[in-house]
């Protein structure tokens, strides 16, 4: 399978997020859904979890002032995955998400 059609679809599944105005991080299940109703590639926890990443940068730089220590997304988003995998290195680091309809720029 092409890295080209994973990281497309990585980037629709954020895009559709991010149109219907989103104001938190979606769930892992929401996320899921999105990348099965789309149905072109096999969707992994990673996918997932890149998803998540960009939307939570999306939210602290649109919310800044959400909660303490300015950052308030992007915890939460490392407290889930934590959680769900307490052996990996976090915070992960992703490439900057090609958002290049204008759309959104990430910030890692």
């Amino acid at each position: 399978m092409s890295n080209d059609i994973v990281k497309k679809t990585i980037r629709t599944v954020v895009k559709i997020f991010l149109d219907s105005g989103v104001q938190t991080i979606p769930q892992y299940p929401e996320i899921r859904d999105e990348f099965e109703i789309l149905d072109k590639v096999y969707t992994t926890d990673e996918m997932i979890r890149e998803v998540q990443y960009h939307i939570t940068c999306y939210l602290d730089e649109k919310y800044p002032y959400a909660g303490p220590g300015y950052r308030y997304h992007y915890s939460t988003f490392v407290e889930w995955w934590y959680a769900r995998d307490p052996d990996r290195r976090y915070p992960p680091d992703y490439a900057k998400l090609d958002m290049s309809d204008g759309t959104y720029i990430s910030t890692p």
